[in-house]
């Protein structure tokens, strides 16, 4: 991602976060070089905007298997949803078809 995509992204999460219901669970998940889970899903805004703050840009996009994760995150109860936010395709051998 070019740092000024980087940038929209996360002040396009921070929109995101303003304007979401209170009772909204987010949870975070990123998938760099590494597919990490940087929060659990919860409804304390303020530590998702630290953590989105705290991201750092860095190589490749392991966005099929950041999907998957998220999902994983989300859970199985209640009504769950994923917003992706990415300029990249995937650069990993994951294939597209796991994924969906």
């Amino acid at each position: 991602m070019k740092p000024k995509s980087f940038t929209r992204a996360k002040q396009a999460a921070k929109v995101f976060l303003q304007n979401a219901p209170s009772d909204l669970y987010v949870g975070i998940v990123t998938f760099a070089s590494q597919v990490k889970v940087a929060q659990q899903p919860s409804l304390d805004r303020a530590e998702s905007t630290k953590i989105i703050d705290s991201l750092t840009l860095t190589l490749q996009t392991r966005l099929y298997d950041g999907v998957k994760q998220a999902v994983a995150t989300a859970g199985t109860g209640g009504q769950q949803s994923i917003v992706l936010l990415t300029d990249g395709a995937d650069t990993t051998n994951t294939p597209l078809a796991s994924v969906t």
